[in-house]
């Protein structure tokens, strides 16, 4: 290796160690809420990274600058920045990465009150989230949806997302959340005024709950199944 080759592999390195640190010093003043000064040394990452060259850092880098400025309540740079993100993980090609980009535009566009524009997001992360087979993923994203739908009104498209998380949910194993789900599916029947269908998914959910032994949900459930008793 000639000294040349050494040198510059050196400050190579050196230039990733710090882009690390500044990565891991800017998010522990998030977690702290330092937010000022996180975005600060992010876009002291992001700057070392966009030298370097490296799509998937410079992804994350964007990223988490954009997770900054949603928490400054900044809507239009989160926005700029996670579409950002998303071009370098789409450069890179890894189906995760860019179903969560897909992920937190929609949760933006949701913020701004733009929610066909939130739903089709939403949607291409979904179909990613399949193709991958991650079923908790997948039910997530569908009761994402269903906050959207369930502003727009659009209480059948609630159930359709709702029956397609429970299935997913079933899939991963978690009672817990079959459970929960079961429950709120019985709320929206409650809402149509199909209190046989109501009550139905509130039994269902009831044993479920009751092994999950969460007592405040199951205060709740009982007062809904008592509603609809009235």
């Amino acid at each position: 290796m000639s000294q040349k080759t050494e040198n510059s592999w050196f400050q190579l390195y050196c230039q990733q160690l710090l882009a690390g640190f500044l990565s891991v010093k800017g998010n522990i003043c998030w977690t702290t809420g330092d937010l000022d000064e996180a975005l600060m040394l992010h876009q002291q990452n992001l700057a070392i990274r966009e030298v370097i060259g490296n799509p998937r850092s410079i992804a994350a880098s964007l990223n988490n600058l954009g997770t900054i400025h949603h928490a400054k309540g900044n809507l239009d740079e989160a926005l700029q920045l996670f579409t950002r993100a998303l071009q370098s993980w789409e450069s890179v090609g890894n189906l995760g990465d860019v179903a969560r980009a897909l992920g937190n535009i929609a949760v933006i566009f949701a913020r701004k009150g733009q929610l066909d524009e939130a739903l089709e997001y939403h949607e291409r992360a979904l179909e990613l989230w399949r193709k991958i087979g991650s079923e908790r993923t997948i039910a997530w994203t569908l009761q994402s949806m269903v906050i959207i739908y369930s502003d727009k009104g659009e209480l059948d498209r609630v159930l359709e997302c709702y029956g397609q998380a429970l299935e997913s949910w079933r899939k991963d194993g978690n009672d817990r959340y079959v459970g929960w789900t079961l429950h709120s599916i019985g709320l929206v029947h409650t809402r149509k005024g199909k209190m046989e269908r109501s009550l139905s998914y509130y039994q269902q959910s009831l044993e479920l709950l009751k092994r999950a032994g969460n007592p405040q949900h199951l205060a709740q459930l009982f007062n809904n199944i008592s509603e609809v008793y009235r």
